[in-house]
């Protein structure tokens, strides 16, 4: 449809909601490891331990860079005139046009807040409060929705 809008999730958002929590399991499970071989040993830990430790964890924030730019571009989300297309389930688009829109809830995973909608066929689609447009976001959503749609209505509490 002519005059569709993108937008996307901010990168930085999905590579802390990934990365913080993997560095510290690895972080955890190093300690652990290190923690039982000198506990069994009775040796003191030495200083290339700590090395490889630090390594291991930066590995693993750089390892979820490309995860986070993959992340964002398959989070996009599409505005229209039909509704709105989201990410969904296994890699597959999930659209949910404007007057098939049950319900709205705000909804926070981690630090990333989403409006989950409830279509009337009873299938959820999560949308992104936080994008790298906000304000284009809430004026395509309130052009092609309209203000007092529950979606509008909800992204511009949650804003």
């Amino acid at each position: 449809m002519a005059g569709a809008r993108t937008f996307h999730q901010p990168v930085l958002d999905l590579y802390l909601t990934f990365s913080v929590p993997m560095q510290v399991a690895l972080g955890a499970l190093l300690g652990g490891l290190w923690y039982w071989k000198y506990r069994a040993t009775g040796a003191a830990p030495q200083a290339d331990d700590w090395l490889m430790g630090s390594v291991a964890l930066l590995s693993c924030g750089l390892i979820l860079w490309p995860l986070a730019f993959a992340m964002a571009h398959h989070g996009r989300v599409r505005v229209d005139g039909f509704g709105v297309e989201v990410a969904g389930r296994l890699g597959l688009r999930r659209a949910v046009a404007w007057s098939a829109v049950a319900s709205v809830e705000p909804v926070r995973i981690f630090w990333l807040r989403y409006l989950r909608i409830l279509s009337i066929t009873g299938r959820p689609a999560w949308l992104p409060v936080r994008v790298t447009d906000p304000e284009g976001y809430r004026e395509a959503i309130a052009r092609y929705a309209g203000d007092e749609h529950p979606v509008a209505r909800a992204l511009a509490a949650t804003s």
